[in-house]
C-alpha cells in the first residue's frame, strides 16, 4: 500500500500515510444466528468483536431511518 503512494517503507512515509498504514481496518457485520458465516469470517481473521448492533444501516424504514432488527448482528473487525 505504501508503494502505491511512493514510499519504500513505513519509516519513510509521511506521518499521515504512516497512521493510515498502521491503523487501517476492515469491518463486517454478521448475525449471531448464522454460525457458518461467523465461522467463515473468523477464518478470514475477522476476530475482534467491536460491538453488537440492532439497527441495520443498510435497511431503511418509511421515515428513512435505520430499521430495527430483532436478532441484531455483531460488528467484527480485522486489521489490514
Amino acid at each position: 500500500m505504501l508503494a502505491l503512494c511512493g514510499y519504500e517503507d513505513a519509516l519513510s512515509a509521511s506521518p499521515t500515510a504512516r497512521f493510515f498504514y498502521e491503523n487501517i481496518r476492515a469491518t463486517i457485520g454478521v448475525s449471531p444466528d448464522e454460525p457458518q458465516n461467523l465461522r467463515l469470517y473468523r477464518r478470514l481473521w475477522f476476530t475482534e468483536r467491536i460491538k453488537d448492533r440492532h439497527y441495520d444501516p443498510c435497511a431503511m424504514d418509511a421515515d428513512m431511518q435505520s430499521a430495527y432488527d430483532e436478532t441484531g448482528f455483531m460488528l467484527l473487525s480485522k486489521k489490514l
